[in-house]
């Protein structure tokens, strides 16, 4: 067996190099979530014809619908709605119907609401009423009719119901609004198939708005007045029997004159709590003394008469005089006893003298306690009786207050009533006025124009609108259509939906892959004829990631299947099987596929003689069966005879022994089955197989046919390699769909030369190994 070859592209997408095994190499594809203009130039081009055909068709039927369509005329009358009334009776007059607004929003608000009673039933009516005044000339007929039967044909202008029932369409010929946003200028627009009409209705239209607010203010302002006068005369009589309440009550309690009757018992009131403030300051001065008064009271009559005597008392000038003699005789009385005996007549008559003096000073210091007692006792009494007129002065004061109160509330009720009479009394003579003013604050500021020029059907703008809504919508039904297609497409749909290696991918074949003339199933030796294609290049990718999927233990027989038919599958197995050929590898080509063999057609070789069904059946040696291909180390095994029973021909123990001589005799072999979802024979082969290559074809192969055929594959436990997108155009530059390769296969990086042939890339492999 031959070496293995140099991996001539290691590290690039999808291959294997540096020992980084295959799955990795896959996921090394990453795209990044951006807008492409590739990508959305690959849907539409993929679809030019349904986007041609929407964009097409749908301007061109609007077209032709809108030539079609009666020519429409338009006509504005516009008003100017002021904020007030003029004031003829100066500024402090105020209209009923007032119109001043102080906000934005207020103003909005009434701007709004005009809007909506010009478009009211009611005025529609009445314009309807004032059409039937106006005749105009029929030009379907020719004659003249009043113009309310060309709003609406078949109104009898006798019947008061027959021409109310125009308001509708009267209503809907009509349009209001501002001329712009910061003005009071309001816009009235008709719009219909008659010029001379649409003038008339916009004209009477905003006549009829002017008249009947003007006959609304004066209306408001008459009703107003009305009931102004008998809310007056009510008021008045209600006043009269308040004002009589109030004389009355002043008469019965003889509040003559109220502010002074309060003033004189406030002060009263003040005088005795002032008075009553004194007394009690004083009480609370003497209380001390009356107590020192009263102990000193109890003193008996016998002792010094001076071991007791409060210091208040000897304020006293005959208690003062008294105490002096009686000290001194005192002091007589010791002086003589010194010199003298007890019974000696001068000590006898000092005793006598100082006995005198003591109850002269026991009296006078009674009668002075009795005196400050007294005073203390009156003023007690005082405050009593301040007390008791302090209390009649706050009754006093209450009473008064209270009726007061009550007073009051007889004035608050006259001044209310006097002033609500004023006022209604006021406003009824204004509102009088008002009727009679034939003022109004809104007032016509160009009267609507007969229309020289239809102003619709807008043919260009129609086709115009409708070409970008056919852009639109065709671009994206496009991408609807994209959306909801459920083939792989690119290495990330495959590893999503499979989650097995990704082995690489084979491109598109170009236009001429094959001679005028020739088998078609010779456009499968590609590669042979073109070995530094893209195509080639590919394919030795996919060479490699097999190559390092299991240095140790490399699989020898591999089979090669796919989901559905017609998915390159075969193309797939004489491409791989080419390409490890050329890198010096003995490689046996096996057709397993007997309900439809068609590999003998690529190798130009016959497919009713010997063959793998002859082998089975031990009619010749498989290894005799084989064929040479014209291509170096490759040879190839045919079907052989189609059998009946292809399924139990591939699970006889036979052919077992077959595929051990095989895989024996040649360094790798390659079986081509049919389809795994068509029939059985696939899910055969992948037991006896070392591996098992999935084809997958872009833009064809269903991702839940591929979920299946993985699944059916699995629950065999057949060994998965991996998997091969086929058929992937690279010159589709759009996101995902140029694939991580067309970086590198359409920047020249593999252009003819860029590397030695495949023998050299064998010698180099040898010699590193």
């Amino acid at each position: 067996m031959a070496d293995p070859p140099l991996v001539p592209n290691a590290g690039l997408p999808g291959s294997v190099g540096h020992h980084v095994p295959p799955a990795h190499a896959a996921q090394s594809a990453v795209h990044e979530t951006t807008f492409d203009p590739n990508y959305v130039l690959h849907v539409l081009l993929k679809r030019l014809w349904l986007v041609v055909a929407i964009v097409g068709l749908v301007p061109t039927v609007v077209w032709l619908y809108v030539r079609r369509l009666p020519k429409e005329y338009q006509a504005t009358a516009s008003m100017v709605l002021d904020s007030a009334t003029p004031q003829y009776l100066g500024p402090q007059f105020r209209d009923i119907v007032d119109f001043e607004h102080g906000s934005w929003w207020s103003a909005y608000e009434y701007m709004e609401t005009q809007f909506r009673i010009i478009r009211s039933r009611r005025v529609a009516s009445q314009v309807a009423v004032e059409l039937c005044r106006h005749t105009l000339l029929d030009r379907s007929s020719g004659a003249r009719v009043p113009a309310i039967q060309l709003v609406k044909p078949g109104v009898d202008c006798e019947n008061p119901l027959s021409v109310e029932g125009a308001h509708g369409a009267l209503q809907a010929m009509i349009t209001v609004q501002s001329a712009s946003r910061h003005s009071r200028v309001v816009e009235l627009t008709a719009v219909g198939r008659n010029p001379e009409l649409v003038a008339l209705v916009a004209n009477t239209y905003a006549n009829t708005y002017i008249a009947t607010n003007k006959d609304q203010r004066i209306s408001e302002s008459g009703r107003a007045a009305g009931w102004l006068g008998s809310e007056f005369s009510q008021l008045q009589k209600q006043l009269e029997d308040a004002e009589a309440a109030l004389v009355e009550f002043r008469s019965e309690h003889n509040l003559l004159n109220l502010d002074e009757q309060q003033t004189d018992l406030m002060r009263k009131q003040r005088r005795i709590s002032d008075e009553l403030e004194t007394v009690r300051l004083k009480l609370i001065a003497l209380r001390p003394l009356r107590d020192r008064l009263v102990r000193a009271g109890e003193i008996s009559d016998e002792g010094d008469p001076l071991a007791h005597l409060p210091p208040v008392l000897q304020e006293s000038a005959i208690i003062s005089k008294l105490k002096a003699d009686y000290i001194k005789a005192l002091q007589d009385r010791a002086e003589l006893s010194s010199k003298y005996l007890e019974k000696h007549p001068k000590l006898v008559v000092q005793e006598n003298l100082v006995t005198t003096l003591q109850k002269e000073l026991r009296r006078e210091i009674r009668l002075a306690i009795q005196g400050g007692l007294t005073q203390y006792d009156m003023l007690v009494q005082q405050e009593q009786e301040l007390r008791r007129l302090a209390a009649e002065a706050t009754k006093e004061v209450l009473a008064l207050q209270a009726k007061i109160i009550e007073y009051n509330k007889l004035k608050l009720n006259f001044d209310r009533l006097k002033k609500i009479a004023e006022t209604v009394g006021g406003r009824e003579t204004e509102s009088r006025l008002a009727s009679k003013l034939p003022t109004n604050n809104v007032r016509l500021l160009d009267a609507a124009l007969v229309p020289s020029a239809p102003i619709g059907p807008n043919t260009k703008q129609a086709v115009l609108t409708a070409l970008g809504v056919a852009i639109v919508l065709a671009i994206g039904l496009a991408f609807l259509l994209e959306l909801s297609d459920t083939t792989v497409k690119t290495q990330d749909d495959l590893e999503q939906v499979l989650g097995i290696p990704f082995l690489g991918m084979i491109p598109h074949l170009p236009e001429g892959a094959i001679e005028p003339g020739e088998e078609p199933a010779r456009k499968d030796l590609f590669i042979a004829r073109h070995p530094k294609s893209t195509v080639a290049e590919c394919c030795r990718v996919i060479r490699t990631n097999l190559l390092f999927m299991s240095p140790d233990k490399p699989a020898r027989t591999l089979l090669v299947t796919s989901a559905g038919p017609q998915e390159g599958k075969s193309m797939s197995s004489v491409s791989l099987a080419l390409t490890m050929a050329q890198s010096g590898t003995r490689v046996l080509l096996v057709d397993t596929d007997m309900r439809r063999p068609r590999l003998h057609k690529v190798f130009g070789l016959s497919s009713g003689g010997i063959g793998l069904t002859t082998a089975i059946a031990g009619e010749v040696s498989a290894l005799d069966a084989v064929q040479p291909t014209g291509e170096a180390n490759l040879y190839f095994l045919p079907c052989g005879p189609m059998p009946p029973n292809p399924a139990e021909l591939l699970q006889t123990e036979r052919f077992r022994q077959i595929v051990q001589e095989l895989s024996r005799s040649f360094d790798k072999v390659i079986f081509d089955s049919p389809p795994i979802g068509a029939v059985t024979d696939a899910l055969v082969l992948s037991q006896v197989a070392d591996g098992v290559i999935l084809v997958a074809k872009s833009h064809k192969t269903s991702r839940d046919m591929l979920r299946r055929a993985l699944r059916q594959l699995q629950d065999l436990s057949a060994h998965m390699l991996g998997v091969v997108l086929n058929d992937l155009d690279l010159d589709s530059r759009r996101k995902g769909y140029g694939y991580p390769y067309y970086y590198y296969y359409k920047s020249g990086y593999y252009k003819y030369g860029s590397y030695g042939s495949d023998q050299e890339e064998s010698t180099k492999h040898r010699r590193a190994s």
